[in-house]
């Protein structure tokens, strides 16, 4: 089975990539929904976080309150690599382990959002980068996610370029025009990955 790693700047359609084949009966997992499990199930993760970074990242339940670890991570490069290297291992070992259940289709899609900036390329065999302008992105992130415009900034100023991402690419789908558009273009990718 082939490993394509979805990857592609916060707003890019990452998501929308991801329910796609999902609808064509392709295994898929989310390292976002694996992120978001741990955040929201694991205790020890925030006091972990509030151990490395000396701050308050807890909310009433003990844990992470997704809003302050934000604003910590994108307030300094070192603050989102130390966080990184406590999370990353954890992320990928839910992967692995999600991998070993999956059924032996032609491929499978594992969605992992900074593929490159974490060094994951080894994990998988084939790269989809899903890609929009910048424009595009800051207005699907504050639209979407409520974020304020300098939040949405912070973010895409803090994920490596997709310039840079281009050339360790397979496949690169552009995002900037209509969803139907979108999904035609993944609709071809799909054909072929089958």
């Amino acid at each position: 089975m082939i490993k394509i790693g979805l990857t592609g700047n916060a707003g890019s359609g990452k998501t929308t990539a991801l329910e796609f084949f999902l609808s064509k009966g392709i295994d898929g997992i989310s390292s976002d929904s694996i992120n978001a499990d741990l955040r929201s199930h694991c205790k020890y993760l925030s006091t972990a976080l509030e151990n490395i970074l000396n701050t308050k990242l807890a909310d009433d339940n003990g844990l992470i309150d997704i809003a302050l670890l934000r604003g910590v991570i994108f307030s300094s490069k070192s603050t989102q690599k130390h966080v990184e290297m406590l999370l990353h291992p954890i992320i990928m070992e839910n992967i692995d382990l999600q991998i070993a259940l999956l059924s032996q289709r032609a491929y499978c899609i594992i969605e992992i959002p900074l593929l490159y900036e974490a060094g994951l390329l080894s994990q998988v065999d084939s790269v989809l980068l899903i890609t929009a302008d910048r424009e595009q992105l800051l207005r699907r992130l504050t639209s979407r996610s409520q974020l304020t415009v300098d939040d949405a900034t912070d973010i895409l100023d803090n994920q490596m370029t997709d310039n840079h991402k281009f050339r360790c690419s397979n496949d690169i789908v552009l995002n900037d025009d209509t969803q139907e558009n979108f999904l035609e273009r993944l609709q071809t990718l799909h054909i072929r990955y089958s």
